[in-house]
């Protein structure tokens, strides 16, 4: 089971996959990630999609 978190975007990030599916986190909103880990440089972003983004684009909602 992967522990998951409220992360707010702090920086945009786009992806297109070869098949043409498209996934974009967007900076000021908050998204449901994997806990970030150390040794790690990705954070999994669970949208319809689940995308690695790197976790620098990333920071823990308050009260979280």
């Amino acid at each position: 089971m992967v522990d998951i978190v409220k992360q707010l975007c702090i920086k945009s990030y786009e992806l297109t996959a070869k098949n043409g599916n498209y996934f974009r986190a967007e900076q000021g909103k908050e998204y449901t990630t994997s806990v970030p880990e150390v040794g790690k440089d990705t954070v999994t972003v669970f949208t319809n999609y689940w995308v690695p983004v790197p976790k620098d684009y990333f920071v823990k909602v308050e009260g979280e």
